[in-house]
This record gives C-alpha cells, structure tokens and sequence, in this order.
C-alpha cells in the first residue's frame, strides 16, 4: 500500500458528540485559534483544536474512518 497519508485520507474525531476533523474549518468548532491569513487547520498554519481541550474533560472519543461511519456528519 501507499504509506503517504493525505489530508482527505485523515479520521474524523467525535469528542463528547462534537465532530472534529484537522483538516476541515467547516467541522471544527474552535475556528477562532487558528491564523485564517494561512488556511485553517492546515499544514500551512493553524492550531489543532485538541491542543485546547483539557484531557480531563473529555468522556468519550470515538474514531470514525471511513465514509460509512462519517456520513451522518
């Protein structure tokens, strides 16, 4: 297989019901952290949005990797 991972190939996060994806400012929730004169949530700028969440706080995450399991999103 192809070991190069693309932006389109990356899982979406549900973190306590709220979808996150890295690399889709129209999912995030958190878009005022990032810098928009570079792009959101890219590899050109921007900060995650789970570097602002606080472990502790968080009761469940789920992985969702496939067009399948995201498409209720």
């Amino acid at each position: 297989g192809n070991p190069i991972t693309f932006p389109v190939d990356q899982p979406m996060f549900i973190v306590d019901g709220v979808p996150f994806t890295a690399q889709n400012a129209n999912i995030n929730q958190l878009r005022s952290i990032v810098s928009p004169g570079l792009g959101y949530n890219n590899d050109l700028g921007g900060i995650s949005p789970f570097n602002s969440i606080n472990p502790m706080d968080i009761e469940s995450i789920e992985i969702l990797r496939d067009a399948d399991a995201t498409a209720i999103y």
